[in-house]
């Protein structure tokens, strides 16, 4: 049996955003999720266009990917296997999380739900910032939170 090649951090690009949308869509498909990110082509559009947003805009918000060099995309390119967004500002130094939503997603209960992660950070954690380490199946979430 072959030893796996290393998984591969690197900083995602604009040109990731299809597959970051891909991934992220794949993962997070549990009903909560469904609900307030129906998997539609809108929503799917607003994802990747808020994601595209914050990386041209924002430069306190840090995309990174993990690929594994093993397996290929529809593109020939390298799978991307997990990626993160770092963001490394308070909430009152970046305003708003995120652009309004998208007509096919539940505004009112968007806003609950975030709204309600943000009160209990800020509840929990004050103003000290803080980060997660993890340490999954080979490694990839690790890897993200490591850099």
């Amino acid at each position: 049996m072959s030893t796996p090649t290393p998984l591969v951090l690197e900083l995602a690009t604009i040109e990731d955003l299809p597959a970051l949308t891909e991934l992220w869509f794949t993962v997070f498909n549990d009903p909560g999720m469904r609900h307030l990110f129906p998997d539609t082509p809108g929503a799917r559009e607003w994802f990747t266009e808020a994601n595209r947003t914050d990386m041209l805009t924002k430069p306190y918000q840090k995309y990174i990917k993990i690929i594994d060099p093993d397996t290929k995309d529809t593109q020939g390119r390298a799978r991307i296997v997990a990626y993160a967004k770092w963001d490394l500002a308070m909430a009152d130094e970046r305003g708003a999380r995120f652009p309004p939503w998208h007509g096919d997603m539940p505004g009112q209960d968007c806003d609950a739900f975030f709204g309600g992660l943000e009160r209990a950070r800020e509840r929990v954690m004050g103003d000290r910032k803080h980060y997660c380490k993890l340490d999954p199946r080979r490694l990839a979430a690790y890897l993200l939170c490591d850099c």
